[in-house]
């Protein structure tokens, strides 16, 4: 239960169609269902009429794919920002660590008598 990551099939150009349990994802797929780039199923019907929907309605399938790409495009971008933001702490980081290795005596290796 809390349903699977859909960004990886959604890259491939896949239609992802998903049941109701997709808790694990929230934001992911909140926003790729209110750009209708996922289809929500709740039973065997449902999965049935979507499947042939999208099969037979090749200008469906487009706008599908369109809004999982508009959504995939929202969403990304995070690994740059997250890098970006840590930055300035990891020199700060790296500063410090070069100091502290040069002023600080390498520690022996303490053997233990048996």
């Amino acid at each position: 239960r809390g349903g699977q990551n859909p960004i990886e099939p959604i890259g491939h150009g896949s239609a992802v169609l998903t049941g109701p349990h997709w808790q694990n994802f929230r934001d992911t797929y909140t926003t790729l269902l209110r750009l209708k780039g996922v289809v929500e199923v709740h039973n065997a019907q449902d999965i049935c009429t979507a499947v042939t929907r999208l099969y037979r309605n090749h200008d469906a399938l487009a706008e599908m794919r369109a809004g999982a790409d508009a959504a995939m495009a929202t969403m990304s971008g995070a690994l740059e920002r997250t890098v970006e933001a840590l930055e300035p702490f990891l020199e700060k980081f790296e500063k410090e660590t070069a100091t502290a290795s040069v002023t600080s005596p390498v520690p022996q290796r303490v053997s233990r008598a048996t």
